[in-house]
């Protein structure tokens, strides 16, 4: 493992890099298999579903397709650019904060459509489950967006905001 040139801290660029190596091939596996499904269902429902459904399927794929090229750009910084240098991993490249919104919009879209069709075979009686769904995305994408904020504003990739705990008044009685 390297250290830190005059000092005894050590990274672990096997552990983080590798692992992102490693998920970045399974997620080109899982693109490619997106790119397969588009194009079967492009050959088999062209001209048989509503033009919603065709916008949706080509923005998830164009955003898929985005995530992949920020993905390999990311990988490219981390293990090309600055190969050798191991305090590039504590940085963050700004592709990866791009890559965290992409994702979040992928989702929330993917969700959105999930939560319509629930709602449409439910015959519109299902209204709680697909607003919950919905909610629930919102607020991964809430947070998907400040974390992306923070994490350029820090330039840092692992952001800890302190959390100061106040004194217990010397007073205090806790209850039974």
């Amino acid at each position: 493992m390297p250290a830190i040139p005059g000092t005894s801290i050590i990274i672990p660029v096997d552990s983080t890099m590798g692992a992102c190596l490693i998920g970045s091939f399974f997620s080109c596996i899982l693109y490619g298999l997106t790119l397969l499904q588009t194009y079967h269902y492009c050959c088999r429902y062209w001209g048989k579903d509503k033009l919603y459904i065709y916008v949706l399927v080509a923005t998830v794929t164009v955003l898929d397709t985005f995530g992949i090229i920020l993905n390999i750009k990311g990988l490219w910084y981390y293990l090309i650019d600055n190969y050798g240098n191991v305090l590039s991993i504590l940085f963050i490249d700004w592709t990866l904060a791009i890559l965290i919104i992409v994702t979040a919009l992928t989702s929330i879209l993917v969700q959105a459509f999930y939560s319509y069709r629930l709602w449409m075979i439910s015959g519109k009686k299902m209204v709680a489950l697909p607003i919950v769904i919905m909610l629930l995305g919102f607020v991964a994408l809430a947070l998907c967006i400040v974390y992306m904020v923070l994490m350029l504003r820090n330039g840092a990739i692992l952001y800890i905001p302190t959390v100061t705990i106040p004194p217990v008044p010397p007073n205090f009685r806790p209850l039974a």
